[in-house]
């Protein structure tokens, strides 16, 4: 069994390391990925796992693309949403910081939230700590404010 069909499965330890290996040896054409995380017939897992190695295997706009799809999507699974996030803070792209900004102050999902504030972070540019500095000022608690502390803490 290879590592995309062990990653359909859906077992989230199973899956999870199938991503770890696809990023390792680089082996797995980025579009393949793409269909895995955005098809929502599929167990979270294959999705969250397909998710997880576009944002370390491939940084090139058409997977920026889909995992914004995936974050903007309110109707997505939240976990899904949240590793998009994640992944994005992999990308070095102006349009991922803008993205994250844009949800980051317009949804209302508290661990949303936590994961664009991660990926801000993450990407350290210059946009990405003023659109932080600006949504320090909605004076975040709880999950969302712990981690915009731990931001700033790394600044």
């Amino acid at each position: 069994m290879n590592d995309i069909d062990t990653m359909m499965i859906g077992d989230p330890v199973e899956a999870v390391e199938a991503a770890k290996r696809i990023i390792e040896h680089d082996d797995v054409e980025p579009h393949v990925l793409i269909e895995i995380a955005s098809n929502k017939a599929l167990p979270k897992w294959s999705r969250i796992s397909a998710i997880y190695a576009l944002g370390f295997i491939d940084t090139k706009s058409k997977s920026a693309q889909a995992l914004i799809r995936i974050l903007a999507n309110k109707g997505e699974d939240e976990e899904c949403r949240s590793h998009a996030a994640e992944a994005l803070g992999h990308m070095n792209r102006p349009m991922v910081v803008s993205a994250l900004g844009k949800i980051l102050m317009s949804d209302d999902t508290p661990e949303v939230k936590k994961w664009c504030v991660y990926a801000l972070a993450e990407l350290s540019s210059p946009r990405a700590w003023i659109i932080l500095d600006e949504f320090a000022k909605t004076k975040p608690n709880g999950v969302v404010g712990e981690e915009l502390r731990w931001a700033f803490s790394v600044r």
